[in-house]
């Protein structure tokens, strides 16, 4: 990343959850060090919330030598996972940015209102847009129409892997 700019991000631990809040106060566990190296690894997910986190379940379950590398700027549930938080976001628009920035060959995006409510952009519970950018760029978007939240993140969860593998495939 010679020459990169480092991103400027806000800072999601400002404000905790009440279930993480509870939890931390019940298992604090051990603080994790920010990555000052590099890290070699097959997949790198970027991402600690519930499509991060079931991707790599997912992707260790189909292939269980693989090497997986999850990158998140704060805790893990942390984010908008951890909130119940629902939220329409361009990041798929600037995914080539983002790949180019990183010197990644592949990006994936995944924004959506998991459940069990909608958003407040008015996307119900189970609605997801993908997207895939790299050599070839795709997207999709899902209406699932179920206010199950962990059935909503392992189907978009395999819905972003289903994608990934047809893009791969041309």
């Amino acid at each position: 990343m010679t020459g990169a700019t480092p991103l400027s991000m806000p800072d999601p631990g400002a404000a905790r959850s009440f279930w993480l809040q509870e939890a931390l106060a019940h298992e604090p566990g051990a603080a994790c060090p920010p990555l000052t190296g590099n890290v070699s690894a097959d997949v790198c997910i970027v991402g600690g919330g519930f499509a991060g986190l079931w991707t790599a379940v997912e992707l260790s379950e189909r292939e269980s030598g693989l090497r997986i590398a999850v990158i998140e700027q704060d805790i893990c549930g942390g984010g908008a996972s951890g909130r119940n938080g629902g939220f329409c976001h361009g990041s798929w628009l600037s995914l080539a940015t983002l790949r180019e920035r990183l010197g990644t060959t592949w990006a994936v995006g995944e924004s959506g209102a998991a459940g069990p409510s909608g958003n407040r952009y008015g996307d119900a519970a189970g609605h997801s847009c993908i997207a895939i950018c790299g050599p070839r760029t795709r997207t999709i978007t899902l209406e699932i129409g179920q206010a199950d939240r962990e059935a909503n993140m392992w189907r978009f969860a395999r819905e972003a892997l289903a994608l990934f593998e047809q893009v791969l495939r041309g």
